[in-house]
C-alpha cells in the first residue's frame, strides 16, 4: 500500500464507506506550502493529508486500528 521512497507519497485504498468532506484551519503560510507540495508532487491535497494522518496514527498508538481499516 504504501512505498519507502521517498521521493513517492504512499497512497491508501479505503475499501467501503462513504466520502465525508473535512475542514480544517491552518496558517497561510501551512497551506500554501501544501498546495506547493501538492503541485511538484503531482498529487492531490487529499492524498497528502490522508498519508500524513495514516503515518501520525500510526506512529501515536492507533496502528492496529489503522491496519485493520486499510485490510478492509
Amino acid at each position: 500500500l504504501q512505498t519507502t521512497d521517498s521521493k513517492q507519497i504512499p497512497h491508501y485504498n479505503f475499501q467501503g464507506g462513504n466520502t465525508i468532506t473535512k475542514s480544517v484551519s491552518m496558517s497561510s503560510n501551512l497551506d500554501q506550502l501544501i498546495r506547493d507540495f501538492a503541485k511538484e508532487m503531482g498529487v492531490s491535497q487529499r492524498v497528502i493529508f490522508e498519508a500524513a494522518l495514516i503515518q501520525f496514527m500510526e506512529r501515536y498508538g492507533y496502528g492496529r486500528q489503522v491496519k485493520t481499516l486499510l485490510a478492509r
